[in-house]
């Protein structure tokens, strides 16, 4: 490893190498909304790039891609899928995804099947996604995902599966009926040898901390400080949370923000279920 440190350490205090809070519409410099890449650009400093391609599925745009940051350090490839585009960016592959095309779409655009990143962000079916993704054999060192943080760290379940909803429409109505809970990803990605390690804890509006969670394979755990996920989740998520910007929609869709009545009204109407 040279002089990169050792493998118990690097993996240690991941808060104090969260980046600038940023964004696409932030003129800063900084890409992600919460500073996620300086994150990502210390666990590769330590680990490096072994594969030289990474991917982003909801890329929103190259300047506020959570991989692209990873793309320019290191010279690297990607492919950036977006099912909007809304910028019209050249570097963004407009899209939709499903979870039965996701794989075909992947071997469209000749992704390889070994990757050095993921990022997950699709404002609804990332379970389902990511769960393709991974049965599909495609696999990856570090992988970023968002999750519905009204969840606790004991509640497993995601959003039913629904292949065209949008964030937007009379079902989601940009309120807390999306997603996956992080105790849901966790199951799912520990199947497939990942490792829940950090939430990341800025964010833009004052929450508890944001809704993006790093996963890295087991491998490089090599102390197993990260075995016992439970302890782990207990640890990076303590409070679930309902996101500024979905207050609205609840109130329109559930007539309420208390996050327990939320959650009830989400189970029994039939838009989550347990995992």
């Amino acid at each position: 490893m040279g002089n990169k440190q050792t493998m118990n350490c690097f993996l240690d205090n991941l808060e104090q190498y969260e980046g600038q809070i940023g964004g696409h519409h932030s003129d800063n410099g900084s890409p992600t909304e919460d500073g996620n890449q300086g994150v990502a650009l210390h666990i590769f400093e330590n680990i490096g790039v072994e594969y030289g391609y990474v991917l982003d599925i909801g890329a929103f745009s190259k300047k506020a891609s959570n991989v692209v940051p990873l793309m320019e350090k290191y010279n690297i490839g990607g492919l950036l899928l977006d099912g909007d585009n809304k910028y019209n960016d050249s570097e963004i592959t407009k899209v939709w995804i499903t979870k039965d095309n996701m794989v075909s779409l992947l071997e469209k655009y000749n992704c390889p099947k070994n990757l050095d990143y993921i990022s997950v962000d699709i404002d609804n079916m990332d379970y389902w996604i990511m769960k393709s993704l991974l049965e599909g054999g495609y696999k990856s060192n570090l992988i970023i995902a968002e999750f519905n943080p009204i969840w606790s760290r004991k509640e497993a379940c995601t959003k039913r599966y629904f292949e065209n909803t949008r964030k937007a429409d009379s079902d989601t109505d940009y309120s807390s009926n999306y997603g996956v809970s992080l105790y849901g990803l966790v199951k799912l990605f520990s199947e497939y040898g990942y490792r829940l390690i950090h939430v990341m804890k800025q964010n833009q509006h004052g929450d508890p901390s944001s809704n993006n969670a790093f996963f890295i394979q087991e491998k490089f755990d090599t102390e197993n400080k990260f075995e016992n996920q439970e302890e782990v989740l207990k640890s990076v998520f303590p409070t679930p949370f309902i996101e500024p910007f979905k207050k609205d929609g609840n109130i329109r869709k559930f007539g309420t923000n208390d996050i327990e009545m939320v959650k009830s009204k989400l189970k029994s109407n039939g838009w989550f279920i347990e995992l």
